[in-house]
């Protein structure tokens, strides 16, 4: 097993319920990244009104039209993490960031999971999701479905639904919890943990920066369900960091053909119901204790789309 977190409690609590907790800015550089955000102009002025971008009116630094800004908050989210990179995780790099702002009253964002970013679908990749803002389910805080991650090998994406689709009322009542965060503190979750958020209720917005991190010798792929492929296969394109900010991350997800080809993987996803992923969830908790008390672990080596797209955003969940 992949040695992920320097702490060894939080490398257990990530494996077992796919996320953990970590302490990361302290008050002043909270402040501090808060005063640079506010001297950044986003298309969109941090308050998107639900008439573009799909319907979301939740800021996402990834869906802003704005070349410089995005540029601008790259660099800030880069080097807000940057310090932390080596204190908290073990041979992993940074790849993309956002910065996510909710209105108040807006910014309900539908359960998912994030997409998968590396040519290995066995790689952990990872998000540390850190408010700038006391977080909970007043202003909105992110929900999760602890121990969802890594249950089947699904590869999230607009193309295609994803597995849980059938039963995402029940999913989101009956089996998320929201995670209360302190202003500084980091969220650290698997990529594939299902997550959600709600509307933000309170009368402020809320500010949180989000970094993308892969595992330092991954090679860093965007998927795309090629609807003209036989077997209708997912076909692989590099991806850069600079790919992220140069063109908005919705605009390649519907036209990679810029990016390099590397090639087609097997589309393996699939609906299942309720039933199976209670029972999947429960056979993936069994194998991740066994697996943490019999084997000892190692460091690795070093180194229909428009509409799918507005579900995803739009999503009721309560």
């Amino acid at each position: 097993m992949r040695i992920i977190l320097r702490d060894e409690n939080c490398q257990k609590e990530l494996m077992q319920r796919g996320y953990t907790k970590v302490p990361l800015l302290s008050d002043a550089e909270t402040t501090n990244v808060l005063n640079r955000i506010h001297q950044l102009n986003s298309d969109n002025k941090f308050n998107p009104d639900g008439s573009q971008d799909f319907g979301t009116t939740l800021h996402i630094t990834h869906l802003d039209k704005d070349l410089s800004y995005r540029k601008s908050a790259t660099n800030l989210l880069y080097t807000t993490f940057l310090p932390y990179l080596e204190k908290h995780l073990v041979d992993y790099k940074f790849l993309a960031g956002n910065l996510f702002v909710k209105p108040p009253g807006k910014g309900e964002l539908g359960i998912h999971q994030n997409w998968h970013f590396t040519d290995n679908l066995d790689d952990i990749t990872l998000s540390l999701w850190c408010p700038l803002v006391d977080v909970d389910e007043t202003n909105g805080t992110i929900q999760v479905v602890e121990g969802s991650h890594r249950i089947l090998p699904e590869i999230p994406n607009p193309f295609c639904k994803p597995y849980f689709s059938d039963f995402i009322e029940s999913l989101v009542k009956n089996h998320s919890k929201p995670i209360s965060l302190k202003a500084g503190e980091c969220l650290i979750f698997d990529d594939s943990l299902l997550h959600w958020s709600g509307v933000n209720n309170s009368s402020s917005p809320r500010y949180v920066v989000q970094g993308l991190f892969i595992p330092a010798e991954a090679v860093s792929v965007l998927y795309y369900l090629n609807q003209n492929h036989p077997q209708k296969q997912f076909e692989m394109f590099e991806i850069s960091s600079d790919s992220f900010v140069e063109e908005r991350f919705i605009d390649l997800m519907g036209n990679p053909e810029k990016l390099k080809r590397l090639g087609f993987v097997e589309n393996k996803n699939r609906l299942i119901t309720e039933e199976e992923f209670l029972q999947l969830l429960r056979k993936s908790n069994k194998d991740r204790k066994r697996i943490q008390s019999s084997e000892s672990a190692t460091k690795p080596k070093h180194s229909v789309f428009l509409e799918r797209i507005k579900s995803f955003f739009r999503h009721k969940v309560l």
